[in-house]
């Protein structure tokens, strides 16, 4: 795994995670769902570098869209840079 896109991938997914669960429990209605989807937006970058860092089209960082369920499948795919 390329360790440069690796730290970049858990920025942008541990960054997203917590706004999108902060927004649910913190932040008043109307403003909540812009974080939420700032939120999501970054868990899509962070999925993109992942799979980039694993060797693979930063495409398939379209698996964010799932949130954690695509976390998890992009984190099962073999390592292709060895």
């Amino acid at each position: 795994m390329l360790p440069e896109y690796r730290s970049k991938a858990n920025l942008w997914i541990g960054i997203g995670l917590l706004l999108q669960f902060g927004s649910l429990l913190v932040i008043p209605e109307p403003i909540n769902t812009l974080g939420i989807l700032a939120g999501f937006v970054m868990i899509l970058i962070g999925c993109g570098n992942y799979a980039i860092a694993k060797g693979y089209s930063g495409l398939l960082g379209i698996l964010g869209i799932g949130s954690i369920l695509g976390l998890v499948i992009l984190i099962c795919l073999p390592d292709k840079n060895k």
